[in-house]
C-alpha cells in the first residue's frame, strides 16, 4: 500500500473513532450485504456472534486490569465491529426470510387459490377511481376499494384455523359500507406478490417484505363480504392517521383552492402527499423538468418544517429543551397527516435524532448523528439499505454536511479573520433598515440556492443508477423551485396552526397559497418545453457509482486544507462522470427482438443492424399505465431515448393505449397506422380510438405521418434492414371487416433473419396471405396473432411462415386452451410471455440469442 494511502486510512480511522457509530452503521451495512448475497445459517452467525460476545466481555474484564489498554481497546474495536455485521446479518435474515407457520404467506401457491378468511380491517378502505388519459374508458378496474386486513383465520378443509399476517384487499367494486376496526369474513382469491417480469420494472419484492404486505386478496363481488362485528372503538395507528388526515386536509384545501383543479391538486400532493388525484398533465410537467421529487413527500418536506418551527421558536426566546420538544411534536404531527411511507419515517427518525441532541446540549458531529438514525432505521427495517431513496437521503445530507459551509462563504465572502468580522459587525450597523433586510433576504436566497444545488449534485449519480435517466434542466429547475415550495410548505403549516389560534385568519392566506403555487406550476412547466430535458442512461455496472463516492470521500478525508487541489480532482472526476455516461449507450451488430410481457396486450421493440429502434405496439388492457409502468423503463433500462418508427397495428385499446406516454417522454420520429384507423376514428373523439388519435395529432412534439398509402420507408434511412407491409394490400376490402383483420402486418429482415409481426388478423387475412403474398411469409419468428386465439390460428398460415420461434403476448392462458394451442402447432416451439416474462431474442448469424427475464 502506498504511504499516501495507508495515512488516508489512519486519517479515515482516527475520524471513526471520534464518530463511534459511523463504525457501527457500517458493520450493520455490511452484515445485510452479506445476508442479501451470500446464502448462509442463521444458526450459524449466531453461534459466531455469541462466541464474540463472551470474547468482548473477556476483553473489558482484562483491560481494567491491564496496562496495555490501548492494544485491549483495538480488540474490543474488532469485535464489536464483527458483532455488528453478526446482528446486520441476523436481522436482514428475520425480516426477509422468517415467517411463522401459520402466516397466511404459507397457504398461498404460485398460482391465485380460492381460500375464506377473517380478519380485522386496519386501514380505512380507500375506492380508487382510474385516472390518466384512457380512465373513462377503463371499464375493467373502476372504482374499486382496497384496505390492510390483519388475518386471524382461514378456513382448510371446511374447519377454521389460526392465522396471522397482513394482506391488501382489493374489492372489484365500491365498498362505502366498510370501515376500519371492522371484522369481517370473505371468499376471495388469495395470491403472492410477485416480482416485475420485464427488464427495468420496477421490483415490490422489497417494499413488500418489509411492509410484511406479501399476499393480495381478490374479492369480486361485495355481497361476498360478511361484517361480523362494528368494532368501531378499536384504537389503532390507521384510525388515528386518518382523523388527523382529514382534519388537516379540510384545513387544507379549502373552497378558494378548489376553483382551480390543478392548484387543487399540486397543493394536495405537495402538503398531504394525496397524487392520487393529480393530473397527467401535471405529473408530466415535472418529470420532464426533473422536480417530480417536490410532489412525493420525503426528507426535504420534512427538513424545511423542522427548520421552520425550530426558527420560530427561537423568535419566542424558548428555552433550548421546550424548542427540541416543540419541533418533535411537529414532526410526528406531519407523519400522522401524510401517508406513512418509509420516506417519511426515516426523515422523520433523523430529524428528531437532531432534535435530542440539540436539547441534550451534548456537542456531536453532524455525521455521528446521521450514523445513529442510520442504525435506528436499519435495525427496524434492514431491507432499507436497498432502497434508492435510503441512498439517496443519505448521501445528499452528508454532502450538504460538507460541502454547504465552502460553498456559501465563497459565494457571501464572508469574512476569514477576526479583525474583518469586527470590521463587518461595525459597518453593518451603519447600513439603513431597508439594506440590511435586502442583504439579509440576498443571504437567505444564497443558502436555499446552494443547499438545491448541492443536493442535486451529489445524488446526480445514484439516480441515474438507480433511474436510467437525467433531467439536463433540472438543478436548474430544482433550485428556482426551491423557494416557492418552501413557502408552501410553511403556509401550510401556517393554516394548521392558525385553525386552532385564529380560525378567521385562515382564509387569508389562501390568495397566497394559489399565487405561489400558480408561480411553481408555470416554472416547472416553462422547463419542461425545452429541449434535451431528458438524457436517458442505460443500465450500468453499479462500480462506477460507488467509484465516484469513494473518491468523494478521500477528497474530504485527505484535501480538506488543499482547495485548488480538490477543485481540479472533483471538475475531473464530474467530468470523468459526463463521459462516462455518454458511452454506456449499448451498441451491437446484430439485431434485436424484445417482447415485452403486458398482459392481454402487446408490444414489440426492434432494434436493427443500422442502429435504429422500432416498436410495434404499446398496450394492455390489464394495465392502462402500461407506457409508464413497463414500457418507459425497459426503453430507460437498455438507454433508448428515441424511437425511429412507431407502428400501431389497429384499433384495439390493447396496442396504443401505452403510445401517449411514450410520445411524451420519447422522441418519436415517426408513426405508422393503417388508414381505417385514421379514417374511420378521426371524428368520433367519444370513442376511445378517437381519443387516441385527437390527443396524437395535438402532440406537436413528434412527427405523425398517418398515412399509410405510400408504403415507403424511406424516411428511416435503412441500409440493412427491409420493412415490407404484407396487410393490408392496396385493395378495396369487404365493409364487414372487423378492426381486428384491419391490423397491420409488417414484415421485417435483414441479413441475420426475419421477422413477421401478425397483429390481430384472423381467418380472411391469413388466407388472403396464403393465396397472395405466401413467397413473403418465411420467416425465422412470427408473432402468433391475436394473442393465441385458437379460433384465429389457422394452422396452414403458421406452415407457410415454418419460424424457428413463435410468440404469443398474452396474460395467463386457462390450462385447457393451452394444451389445445400447444397441440395445434406441436411442431413449433411457442414462447409465452405469461410464462417466461419478457423474452429477448438476439438474431445472431450462427445461432440465435433468447433470453427470458423469468427464468
Amino acid at each position: 500500500m502506498s504511504g499516501m494511502g495507508y495515512r488516508s486510512l489512519r486519517l479515515l480511522y482516527g475520524k471513526m473513532q471520534q464518530t463511534p457509530f459511523v463504525a457501527i452503521s457500517l458493520s450493520l451495512i455490511t452484515g445485510i450485504l452479506l445476508a442479501r448475497y451470500i446464502p448462509f445459517n442463521p444458526i450459524h452467525i449466531f453461534i459466531i456472534l455469541f462466541i464474540l460476545l463472551a470474547i468482548a466481555g473477556i476483553q473489558l474484564l482484562i483491560s481494567t486490569k491491564s496496562i496495555h489498554k490501548n492494544h485491549h481497546h483495538n480488540i474490543l474495536t474488532l469485535v464489536i465491529f464483527l458483532s455488528g455485521i453478526c446482528i446486520g446479518a441476523l436481522r436482514y435474515h428475520l425480516v426477509y426470510y422468517h415467517y411463522p407457520t401459520t402466516h397466511i404467506v404459507n397457504y398461498c401457491q404460485e398460482t391465485p387459490r380460492l381460500a375464506t378468511i377473517r380478519g380485522v380491517i386496519q386501514s380505512s378502505p380507500e375506492i380508487k377511481i382510474s385516472s390518466g388519459t384512457f380512465a373513462k374508458f377503463d371499464f375493467m378496474h373502476e372504482p374499486n376499494t382496497r384496505f390492510i386486513l390483519k388475518i386471524t383465520k382461514i378456513k382448510k378443509e371446511n374447519q377454521w384455523q389460526d392465522s396471522q399476517g397482513m394482506i391488501k384487499v382489493f374489492l372489484k367494486r365500491p365498498g362505502s359500507f366498510l370501515t376500519s376496526g371492522q371484522t369481517i369474513e370473505f371468499d376471495c382469491w388469495i395470491s403472492k406478490y410477485k416480482g416485475p417480469s420485464n427488464p427495468g420494472q420496477f421490483d415490490p419484492t422489497d417494499l413488500n417484505r418489509s411492509q410484511r404486505l406479501l399476499v393480495n386478496a381478490f374479492v369480486d363481488y361485495p355481497e361476498a363480504i360478511t361484517i361480523l362485528n362494528q368494532n368501531y372503538k378499536l384504537f389503532n395507528f390507521y384510525k388515528i392517521h386518518n382523523t388527523i388526515k382529514n382534519y388537516a386536509q379540510k384545513i387544507i384545501i379549502t373552497d378558494a383552492i378548489r376553483k382551480n383543479k390543478n392548484i387543487e391538486a399540486f397543493i394536495s400532493a405537495l402538503l398531504l402527499g394525496k397524487r392520487e388525484g393529480l393530473q397527467e398533465n401535471l405529473n408530466d410537467i415535472f418529470i420532464q423538468s426533473g422536480c417530480l421529487h417536490f410532489l412525493s413527500i420525503s426528507g426535504l418536506h420534512v427538513g424545511i418544517l423542522a427548520s421552520f418551527i425550530w426558527w420560530i421558536t427561537w423568535l419566542f426566546h424558548a428555552p433550548r429543551w421546550l424548542r427540541g420538544m416543540i419541533t418533535i411534536a411537529f414532526i410526528i404531527l406531519f407523519i400522522c397527516i401524510v401517508p406513512v411511507r418509509a420516506p417519511i419515517l426515516r426523515s422523520g427518525i433523523v430529524a428528531i435524532v437532531f432534535s435530542l441532541a440539540f436539547m441534550s446540549r451534548h456537542p456531536s458531529h453532524p455525521i455521528n448523528l446521521l450514523s445513529f438514525a442510520a442504525i435506528i432505521i436499519l435495525l427496524l427495517n434492514p431491507i432499507e439499505l436497498f432502497n434508492a431513496g435510503f441512498q439517496l437521503s443519505f448521501l445528499v445530507v452528508i454532502g450538504l454536511i460538507y460541502f454547504t459551509a465552502p460553498i456559501q462563504k465563497f459565494l457571501l465572502r464572508e469574512p476569514k479573520t477576526s479583525l474583518d468580522r469586527v470590521r463587518l459587525h461595525y459597518a453593518s450597523k451603519r447600513r439603513p433598515f431597508a439594506l440590511k433586510v435586502i442583504l439579509k433576504l440576498y443571504k437567505y436566497i444564497i443558502i436555499l440556492l446552494t443547499i438545491s444545488f448541492i443536493a442535486w449534485c451529489t445524488g446526480f449519480p445514484l439516480s441515474a443508477f438507480h433511474f436510467n435517466r437525467v433531467a439536463l434542466w433540472g438543478i436548474f429547475a430544482s433550485t428556482l423551485l426551491y423557494i416557492p415550495i418552501a413557502i408552501l410548505l410553511l403556509l401550510g403549516c401556517l393554516k394548521i396552526f392558525l385553525s386552532f389560534l385564529l380560525p378567521s385568519l385562515v382564509y387569508i392566506l389562501d390568495e397566497c397559497i394559489i399565487v405561489t403555487s400558480q408561480f411553481a406550476i408555470e416554472t416547472a412547466t416553462w422547463f419542461s418545453i425545452l429541449p434535451y430535458k431528458q438524457w436517458i442512461i442505460s443500465d450500468h455496472h453499479i462500480v462506477f457509482p460507488i467509484s465516484f463516492y469513494a473518491i468523494l470521500l478521500y477528497i474530504v478525508l485527505r484535501y480538506k486544507q488543499h482547495k485548488k487541489t480538490r477543485a481540479s480532482i472533483l471538475l475531473s472526476i464530474w467530468l470523468s462522470l459526463f463521459i462516462w455516461i455518454h458511452a454506456i449507450h449499448p451498441k451491437t451488430n446484430y439485431p434485436s427482438l424484445h417482447t415485452l410481457d403486458v398482459g392481454h396486450g402487446l408490444c414489440l421493440i426492434y432494434q436493427t443492424s443500422d442502429g435504429k429502434t422500432l416498436c410495434y405496439d404499446a398496450g394492455s388492457i390489464n394495465n392502462f399505465h402500461v407506457g409508464q409502468t413497463t414500457i418507459l423503463p425497459f426503453l430507460r433500462a437498455k438507454g433508448i431515448g428515441t424511437i425511429d418508427a412507431m407502428f400501431i397495428s389497429h384499433a384495439n385499446i390493447d396496442h396504443y393505449v401505452g403510445i401517449i406516454d411514450l410520445c411524451k417522454n420519447l422522441n418519436i420520429n415517426s408513426l405508422y397506422c393503417s388508414e381505417k384507423l385514421l379514417s374511420n376514428y378521426s371524428n368520433k373523439p367519444h370513442t376511445a380510438t378517437g381519443s387516441f388519435i385527437s390527443q396524437i395529432i395535438s402532440l406537436e412534439q413528434s412527427i405523425i405521418p398517418l398515412n399509410m398509402s405510400s408504403y415507403s420507408f424511406d424516411n428511416l434511412e435503412l441500409t440493412r434492414t427491409s420493412i415490407k407491409i404484407l396487410w393490408p394490400p392496396n385493395i378495396k376490402l369487404p365493409l364487414d371487416i372487423s378492426s381486428n383483420d384491419h391490423s397491420l402486418v409488417l414484415k421485417i429482415s435483414d441479413q441475420y433473419g426475419s421477422i413477421l409481426l401478425t397483429g390481430d388478423i384472423g381467418e380472411i387475412p391469413q388466407k388472403w396471405l396464403i393465396e397472395n403474398r405466401v413467397n413473403d411469409l418465411r420467416s425465422d419468428i412470427m408473432l402468433l396473432p391475436h394473442h393465441g386465439s385458437i379460433t384465429r390460428n389457422l394452422k396452414e398460415f403458421t406452415d407457410c411462415v415454418n419460424p424457428k420461434y413463435i410468440i404469443n403476448s398474452s396474460r395467463t392462458i386457462q390450462p385447457e386452451r393451452l394444451k389445445k394451442l400447444t397441440a395445434l402447432l406441436s411442431s413449433y416451439t411457442i414462447l409465452h410471455t405469461f410464462q417466461k416474462g419478457a423474452i429477448s431474442i438476439e438474431l445472431h448469424p450462427e445461432n440465435f440469442k433468447i433470453n427470458y427475464f423469468n427464468k
